[in-house]
């Protein structure tokens, strides 16, 4: 099978008031990238990743079970790591010059919860779902062959399904927050899912 490497980019969108998410909270790995260097993570059986802001890293893959990661500006962005099934695996990347595990988890900052997850969405091809969802900042899909979601009005939003698979939906909360995931099945005219993320 063919690994792929996607990254979405975020789309500035206003929305407004409030989610009821099912919080299911995964811990990130925290990977420190030296500026300019490249660090490897294992990623066995990985089949797509994203990464929050392409501008502070370049993910590419190394073979089937590792991803080299370049540090290309100082911050701090998450990489999600998908595989064929169930949520994806976060790596909270700490991008800069002189930094070390130690003097980085010193800080403070040693991954910590990365998001949301809200109660699996389930469809048909061709059908859509309403989600009620806080102010954001952007959308992401992460299989846009499998899902789309488009902003309906200022407080829903709209997940249709386009082809029989799973994917993720991220949505990022306004002012930088943590986002919330909504884990996508869409069902085929058989009624089983099939494909992956």
């Amino acid at each position: 099978m063919k690994r792929s490497l996607v990254l979405v980019a975020l789309v500035a969108l206003p929305l407004a008031p409030a989610l009821a998410a099912d919080p299911v909270a995964p811990k990130a790995t925290l990977v420190v990238v030296p500026l300019g260097k490249v660090k490897v993570v294992p990623a066995p059986g990985f089949e797509r990743v994203v990464l929050d802001d392409p501008q502070l890293a370049a993910v590419n893959p190394r073979n089937d079970r590792e991803l080299a990661i370049t540090g290309l500006k100082d911050g701090t962005t998450t990489l999600w790591v998908y595989r064929k099934e169930g949520n994806p695996a976060a790596f909270r990347l700490k991008v800069g010059s002189g930094l070390t595990e130690a003097n980085a988890a010193t800080a403070g900052d040693d991954g910590g919860v990365t998001a949301l997850w809200a109660k699996p969405i389930e469809l048909g091809v061709g059908a859509e779902m309403l989600v009620r969802t806080s102010a954001l900042e952007g959308l992401a899909v992460v299989d846009p062959e499998v899902a789309e979601v488009r902003v309906l009005s200022d407080v829903l939003v709209v997940v249709r399904g386009l082809a029989p698979g799973t994917t993720h939906a991220l949505v990022y909360p306004r002012g930088g927050g943590m986002p919330t995931g909504y884990p996508v099945t869409v069902k085929g005219p058989s009624g089983g899912a099939d494909g992956g993320v």
